[in-house]
């Protein structure tokens, strides 16, 4: 069940002001309905996290935020479907509206981390769906930052759950995906591969 606490329903009443004098004063209300929506997400979200203080409810909630990010950005990306104030395509990359494509594939990488871990705690089906997505929604951002802190990030994650051995068999993986990416960038005319050792990014 929903319970609007005090300070959930003080956080929910500024974009509704917001919301109201954006369409009323606007001389598109639709444009102005439009850039009000995007300002209610967030809100909206915390209003979620403030009402859900259980663990196993917070982290389903974070995952079904981040799998929103990703299955409305696939829709915008292929041309199904684009939602006024969410992820779209842009100069052929995955991005939100309010964000660059780099943020949108930090999301992406914790959203990948998660169904990791769920996977690894025994929900296979539906974890390793997500991870598809994800990584699917990760790659299709562009990002060669972010891609760089996905291949740290699961290097961490893979020390962290692995013995002595396993830990020298994350390194060689770590290093073969970083040569595998560096020859693909060569060879594949594909943004997120196109890696530098050079760039202050990297």
């Amino acid at each position: 069940s929903l319970t609007i606490s005090r300070e959930a329903l003080m956080l929910l009443g500024i974009p509704l002001i917001y919301l109201t004098s954006t369409v009323l004063l606007s001389q598109q209300p639709y444009a102005g309905l439009t850039e009000a929506l995007r300002a209610l997400v967030l809100p909206l979200c915390l209003l979620l996290f403030l009402n859900r203080t259980e663990a196993r409810h917070t982290e389903d909630a974070i995952i079904v935020a981040l799998m929103s990010v990703a299955v409305v950005g696939l829709l915008a990306y292929t041309g199904i479907i684009t939602i006024p104030g969410g992820v779209i395509e842009g100069s052929g990359r995955l991005q939100s509206v309010i964000q660059y494509a780099n943020t949108t594939a930090l999301l992406m990488i914790i959203g990948a981390l998660y169904s990791l871990e769920r996977l690894r705690a025994g929900r296979k089906l539906g974890s390793l769906i997500c991870l598809v997505i994800f990584l699917a929604a990760l790659w299709l951002t562009g990002s060669r930052t972010s891609l760089v802190v996905a291949l740290l990030s699961l290097a961490l994650y893979g020390f962290m759950l692995a013995g002595r051995r396993g830990r020298i068999i994350v390194a060689a993986a770590l290093a073969g995906a970083v040569v595998l990416a560096v020859v693909l960038g060569r060879v594949l005319d594909t943004r997120i591969l196109q890696l530098s050792l050079l760039a202050p990014t990297l």
